[in-house]
């Protein structure tokens, strides 16, 4: 049995050496007792399946930007009111809240491959169905088993991240994984104003099922099993990722993660509504989303070297500092573009860039820390993030609407800022109390921002 290399990480393959030029993408490894042995097995393929698990992370992203500036148009092609639409935001958000915890516990004990092939699947047969909906009604009910599907995207790739990579390197893995999914804010927008605006709100869901329909075949029938097998059970309990809320490292700083996209929902979804009131058209709405997109990228590129550089100096507490960076970030952006959305456009196309940046710049942070808590279980973990995450975006969702006729863009977003900054004191006093300053090189922590 052959022992890892550790080498000194070049900034390409994670911190240990390219493994066996044999090893197949085809060929699953064989069984190994040790993780350490089993981390090595993956040493040649972790790169390429990498790049195979984080693409099909892009269609939920991608569908839901495409989808936010062709609502209006839906709305009237199917003779239905402005709360019957937000209901098809608010009840897609309700199922990827609950179908996590179907996919957390099922991947963590049976695999991650059976899962990405029924999330595929349901994904790929409701945008479909989608495409040639007939009222609305129907519509809602699809979108829920899209939502179902698209749950279990990011479960399966993260564990498939936490099988292959040392925690060393995971924080750069996570970071890249969702570098597709950042190019939906980018594209999503743009092309779902242009096909409202010039052709019909349909094509968005077909052009998914066309895009999802290759991953359905390539995980059936190319890509190996990562879980490790000496792990796997007979039995799974759902509710089991449900516990982790209760462990307060995990629940607490998965409240403010959660509550951070509920802001970043809140300004994404509130730009074509606004627009549309000012006479303008869904694809300015989707214009003005495009600069937010490109820095979402930008974020997750600093990100992932923020959480392992963070992670070498200070330890399991480290990880979390550039998702602290990432509230203060969101919480100044937010507010910014709450008061000048209206009047003042090229301010809060500014705003929007820094909520962009954030949102993704700490996401390696909290992941990598979450799963080093439960390091058994990344499966169940990344489920109960999503959860959380779901859950409080429904709430949100069916709140906005009332709030933003009732008091305007600039108090709802100041008092959903307002809620994050107070959610990332905990979140700070677990940071600090699993801190733990190791020797380094004399450097400073935050030199690749600049």
């Amino acid at each position: 049995m052959r022992t890892p290399t550790p080498v000194h990480d070049d900034g390409d393959d994670f911190g240990y050496m390219e493994g066996d030029a044999s090893m197949d993408l085809l060929a699953p490894p064989e069984d190994e007792t040790s993780d350490e042995a089993w981390l090595e097995r993956w040493e040649g393929s972790r790169k390429k399946l990498l790049l195979v698990a984080s693409m099909p992370i892009a269609l939920g992203p991608l569908i839901g930007a495409m989808y936010f500036p062709s609502i209006p148009d839906m709305q009237r092609n199917l003779h239905t009111s402005a709360q019957l639409g937000a209901l098809t935001l608010s009840l897609y958000s309700l199922v990827s809240g609950i179908a996590p915890l179907i996919y957390g516990a099922s991947s963590d004990q049976f695999g991650r491959k059976p899962s990405y092939i029924l999330a595929l699947g349901l994904f790929c047969g409701a945008c479909f169905m989608a495409s040639g909906v007939w009222d609305i009604y129907s519509l809602l009910a699809i979108r829920m088993v899209m939502a179902a599907g698209m749950a279990g995207f990011g479960v399966a790739a993260t564990g498939m991240i936490a099988d292959m990579f040392p925690a060393q390197g995971r924080g750069r893995a996570l970071a890249l994984s969702v570098l597709p999914a950042l190019v939906a804010p980018i594209v999503g927008p743009v092309l779902g104003g242009a096909l409202a605006e010039y052709a019909s709100w349909r094509y968005c869901f077909f052009l998914m099922a066309l895009a999802s329909f290759p991953f359905v075949l390539l995980f059936a029938f190319v890509v190996p099993e990562t879980r490790k097998p000496s792990r796997w059970r007979s039995m799974t309990n759902p509710f089991r990722p449900l516990a982790f809320v209760l462990h307060p490292p995990i629940g607490l700083t998965a409240l403010c993660r959660s509550l951070l996209f509920a802001a970043m929902y809140t300004m994404v979804w509130s730009v074509p509504i606004i627009i549309e009131e000012q006479g303008g058209s869904s694809l300015e709405a989707g214009l003005l989303l495009l600069p937010y997109g490109v820095f979402t990228i930008v974020g997750s590129l600093m990100g992932g070297k923020a959480t392992d550089k963070a992670a070498q100096r200070f330890g399991h507490g480290g990880t979390l500092m550039p998702f602290l960076v990432s509230v203060a970030a969101v919480v100044v952006g937010g507010l910014v573009y709450g008061w000048t959305i209206e009047n003042f456009k090229a301010i809060a196309i500014v705003a929007s860039c820094l909520v962009g940046w954030g949102l993704t710049f700490g996401r390696p942070g909290i992941y990598s820390f979450a799963i080093e808590e439960k390091p058994q279980e990344a499966g169940s973990v990344t489920s109960c993030l999503s959860t959380i995450k779901f859950l409080t975006i429904t709430v949100e969702v069916t709140l906005a609407p009332w709030l933003l006729d009732n008091v305007g863009i600039g108090w709802l977003m100041t008092l959903y800022c307002g809620v994050l900054a107070l959610s990332a004191l905990p979140a700070a006093l677990i940071m600090t109390r699993n801190m733990e300053r190791k020797q380094q090189p004399a450097e400073d922590l935050y030199s690749f921002v600049g």
